[in-house]
Formats: structure tokens, sequence, C-alpha cells
């Protein structure tokens, strides 16, 4: 089981990179058009595509992504230092409600 989330780490690392920085880009797209447009050789040209990159689904994405992989960090770091597989066991079922319990407020909050 340990396995998997060094398995969700890695799927999960580059995509959440890489939608961090759209959304950077397309937050500073929205107050400093010309100077994006410039660093994205023309491809964030327009405020209204900015907008749409910051403000729709990416965001949803992105915070599902990154909750995603912290759960799995954490439960990875967990496996490092508890050696006692009942309480490993135990922290592991804690942390996956708390994260459930994230999950269901992020996704209340984009529905709104």
């Amino acid at each position: 089981m340990r396995k998997i989330y060094v398995i969700i780490l890695d799927l999960t690392s580059l995509p959440l990179l890489i939608g961090a920085y759209l959304i950077l880009l397309s937050g500073y797209c929205l107050t400093k058009t010309n100077i994006v447009k410039q660093l994205t050789l023309g491809l964030l040209e327009d405020i209204r595509v900015c907008s749409i990159l910051h403000l729709e689904e990416l965001q949803i994405i992105i915070a599902i992504l990154a909750l995603v992989h912290t759960i799995s960090g954490i439960n990875v770091m967990l496996s490092k230092i508890i050696k006692n597989k009942l309480l490993l066991d135990f922290s592991e079922t804690i942390i996956l409600i708390i994260g459930s319990i994230f999950m269901m407020q992020i996704i209340l909050i984009f529905m709104l």
C-alpha cells in the first residue's frame, strides 16, 4: 500500500508544477499583459484567455492534485518515521479521512 503513495507523488509532481506555473502566469497576465505576452512568446496575449485560465477549471484540478499529492507525501513521510504497523495504519486512516473532508470542501467551494 505504501508504494502507491510514491507512485502518486511521481505522477502528480509534474502536472502540479505546470499547473501552478500556468496559474501564476495567467494571474500576472491579468495585470501585466505585455510582459506575459513577451515571456510566453505570444501564447498568452489576450486578457480573456488569461482570465479563463486563471478562473476556470484549472484551479480545481490543481487544488485536487495538490491535495492528493500532499496526502501521499504525508503518508510516505509517516511511513519513514513510524515503525509500528498498527500505529502507521491508524495514522494513514486519519490522514485519508481528513484529506477526504478537505476534498469535499474543495469541490463544494468550486461548485458554488
